[in-house]
């Protein structure tokens, strides 16, 4: 008879071991986001959340830029549209990984 054991041993890396920051990119739904990404997925240029035209909202307090944001929870960042005919669109912000480089 043989008996084989396996051991898995699971390893996180930290900004600390990196020594780096995320940028430009999201973890988990984007909530904590404050990179510069202030398009679309579909390409479209983001409204500026201090503006309410075309599309009037809520939001201004998030402050006079156009960048993607998660601020009420949906499954990523993202912006009002400058597009009358499309009121907001997810925006194209990857994951972060481990060691994401500041740029």
């Amino acid at each position: 008879t043989t008996t084989t054991t396996t051991t898995t041993t699971k390893t996180t890396t930290t900004t600390a071991d990196c020594g780096i920051k995320n940028i430009d990119c999201q973890i988990g739904n984007g909530a904590a986001y404050t990179g510069e990404v202030n398009k679309t997925k579909s390409g479209i240029q983001c409204q500026a959340w201090n503006v309410v035209t075309p599309h009037g909202h809520g939001f201004g307090r998030l402050g006079d830029h156009n960048q993607c944001r998660n601020p009420d929870g949906e499954p990523g960042v993202w912006c009002y549209t400058t597009d009358k005919n499309k009121r907001w669109d997810l925006c194209d912000v990857r994951q972060c990984g481990d060691c994401d480089k500041v740029e």
